[in-house]
């Protein structure tokens, strides 16, 4: 009996530990202006953190406020100030919120939205081909990223929703506001030949508001397309990758060299293999000297440039003996 209370505890245990969170940061979104914003932080690149930043004014009486979003949530944080209460149901999360005439001032609540699967490969990047979501995420590439809010009165399955919540929800979304990462490089989305649409309502420091339906932004949804800059390790791919190319342009053109010459061009093919295997002596040395020096600050960069010198070394060689052969036999 001990040991399955025991059991049992642990296995709760687990499923709190489980349980997503919110690292809603509200502060991005302080310069809203509306007095109720939804908000998408797309810094972690992970998963989309969400959230709703509340501009509250002192009121006479107790009043209680009920927000619908349309999209499933994993998670949503409490604010006691405002004694927030939650609940997730099949494509729409509901959000209660009480104010009083203690209450004044700006209020977030954290969110961990569920966001749609992936398309197949063959999208074409239109927002009306995605079904069954209202909030998408979209890695088409290790590096290419698309966000995508669907407005619910764009959507046909999505009316008799609107009309259901209507007399539950008594507190609209007034705007959305998208944080993005730094650094990334805007991509044109392959329907519209633009980097985002709609154009945004308002630019506030690093964040953009946008409007919460077709009718105002005369669009079906959000849909933002970027891409990230290269981490480290695709940045050292990225640079090993350019060293050995370079380090290799040598040993190429001798190799060409003795494919390509004629016989009376003998005596000046074999002076421009030697003056090619010069400079590729000092590219060696150069690589060699690299890989000596960054072998305490990255291993992987080290290995990197002593890869790239031994193979454009053993290519020469090759090329060299080729030549001595050639000229041996003739």
């Amino acid at each position: 009996m001990l040991i399955a209370i025991i059991c049992a505890i642990g296995s709760f245990s687990s499923c709190v530990k489980q349980t997503p969170t919110s690292d809603f940061n509200p502060a991005p979104y302080r310069d809203s202006p509306s007095a109720v914003t939804l908000c998408f932080d797309l810094r972690n690149d992970d998963h989309p953190i969400a959230g709703l930043v509340l501009k509250v004014n002192q009121v006479a009486n107790l009043e209680s406020h009920a927000v619908a979003l349309p999209f499933e949530s994993a998670h949503v944080s409490m604010n006691r100030e405002i004694y927030s209460t939650w609940g997730s149901y099949e494509d729409m999360t509901l959000i209660n919120y009480h104010t009083s005439p203690s209450t004044s001032g700006t209020y977030s609540i954290g969110i961990v939205p569920i966001v749609g699967l992936a398309p197949p490969e063959q999208w074409s990047e239109d927002p009306y081909e995605l079904e069954g979501a209202s909030v998408y995420f979209i890695k088409t590439s290790s590096l290419v990223r698309h966000f995508i809010f669907r407005y619910p009165d764009a959507d046909p399955k999505r009316r008799q929703w609107l009309q259901d919540i209507a007399g539950l929800a008594n507190t609209n979304v007034e705007s959305v506001g998208i944080v993005l990462p730094p650094n990334i490089e805007g991509r044109a989305i392959r329907r519209t030949n633009r980097t985002s649409v709609p154009d945004p309502v308002l630019e506030a420091g690093i964040t953009k508001f946008y409007p919460t339906s077709k009718q105002a932004a005369q669009v079906d949804a959000i849909h933002i397309k970027y891409e990230l800059p290269p981490n480290k390790n695709q940045q050292l791919i990225i640079e090993q990758t350019i060293k050995l190319v370079i380090a290799l342009i040598p040993p190429i053109l001798q190799f060409l060299v003795i494919r390509l010459r004629r016989p009376e061009q003998k005596k000046r093919a074999k002076r421009l293999i030697w003056i090619i295997a010069s400079v590729q002596v000092i590219l060696l040395v150069g690589l060699l000297y690299m890989a000596y020096s960054s072998w305490q600050e990255s291993t992987g960069k080290a290995l990197g440039d002593l890869t790239a010198a031994i193979i454009s070394g053993l290519f020469t060689a090759y090329n060299l003996w080729d030549e001595k052969k050639d000229s041996s036999t003739s």
